[in-house]
């Protein structure tokens, strides 16, 4: 069977691009599932995102005949963000398309190439997420970083300026100037700088208007504290097998799950891979119904097809998105700074 360029397209956008999407979206990694949740715009302009910055006045109580306030008081503004454009390219060498020659050579070679685009777009994606604000650059959607923050401005609003705006920012002064750097601290049930506490006090900062927020993100170093902390506090679990006179036991250990006063508690190693130190691990409490994503709709992990280069031997698809990192209640993110985390 020969194979053609237009039906290698068809291939790729009807039987795996769904696929591929959907592995990306399903997926527990924080930055996926924000882009499963993006909120889709029809403008590939300025996003603006309404900001509500204080309470309406215009209210009270009044006796017979009395007066009402009914001054009309400007009760917010807009944050605004450039949207930009991610892709990732999909190239086969003409060699191997000219020896696809059965459809099991094909589902074998397609299955492989977009395998790998599927995981490098989660890695690439992940990484701007949680890279610092130093190292963003203009075509970056804004990182957590950037988005969570009393320090960097953000939706060009001036953080200095505009104190209402700023997020929770936590470090060891918070936590009587313990040496949250260190393990010892954190696992150390008397301590101030217990991560339980810490979580605790981030959890309460993040509550706004009744809401709490809806996932904790840290590293894997600092979640397998979490599992050591919680290990340490239950019982844990041991299964009995008889098998003909001998009996088996088997002890289970570690947690799959974890969750905080019904938040789920997700780790992901990109934000090891992004902190400056071994000491400057991080925990973030998220709303992810003000911190979201913004997509263009049509631009949402559009697939253009293959083409033939004229100067090179091979073919090559790309995959786009285009939209935003955005966030309208940026007082109701929480970070917890200056963590021992190492890896």
């Amino acid at each position: 069977m020969a194979v053609t360029i237009d039906s290698l397209n068809a291939l790729v956008q009807d039987n795996y691009i769904p696929v591929w999407i959907n592995n990306i979206f399903d997926s527990n990694v924080f930055t996926p599932r924000a882009l499963g949740k993006a909120q889709k715009e029809s403008t590939t302009k300025l996003i603006h995102i309404p900001i509500q910055y204080k309470k309406n006045t215009a209210n009270g109580s009044i006796g017979r005949l009395g007066i009402m306030n009914l001054d009309v008081p400007e009760v917010g503004t807009a944050a605004t963000w450039n949207p930009i454009t991610l892709y990732q390219t999909l190239s086969l060498a003409w060699e191997d398309f000219i020896e696809y020659n059965s459809e099991l050579a094909v589902k074998n070679g397609v299955s492989a190439f977009m395998k790998n685009a599927e995981e490098s777009f989660k890695e690439m994606v992940s990484a701007k997420m949680f890279q610092l604000n130093a190292a963003q650059s203009s075509t970056d959607f804004d990182g957590l970083d950037t988005l969570i923050s009393d320090a960097v401005d953000c939706g060009n609003l001036s953080y200095s300026t505009n104190s209402w705006w700023n997020s929770q920012r936590l470090t060891s002064s918070d936590f009587g100037s313990t040496a949250i750097s260190t393990e010892a601290v954190l696992v150390d049930p008397s301590s101030a700088g217990f991560i339980e506490k810490i979580l605790r006090k981030l959890y309460s900062l993040t509550l706004y208007g009744g809401s709490a927020p809806t996932v904790f993100v840290t590293s894997k170093y600092l979640f397998d504290l979490l599992d050591q902390v919680v290990s340490d506090s239950v019982n844990r679990p041991i299964s009995v097998k008889k098998s003909g006179s001998a009996v088996e036991r088997m002890g289970y250990m570690g947690f799959d799950a974890m969750q905080f006063r019904g938040v789920p508690i997700i780790s992901d190693a990109q934000l090891y891979t992004s902190q400056a130190s071994d000491t400057a691990g991080r925990i973030y409490a998220i709303d992810e119904e003000t911190l979201k994503f913004y997509v263009n709709s049509a631009g949402n992990m559009a697939y253009t097809p293959f083409k033939e280069p004229v100067d090179q031997n091979a073919m090559t698809a790309k995959i786009l998105w285009r939209g935003a990192n955005t966030v309208s209640q940026r007082r109701k993110q929480g970070v917890v700074t200056g963590l021992a985390s190492q890896y």
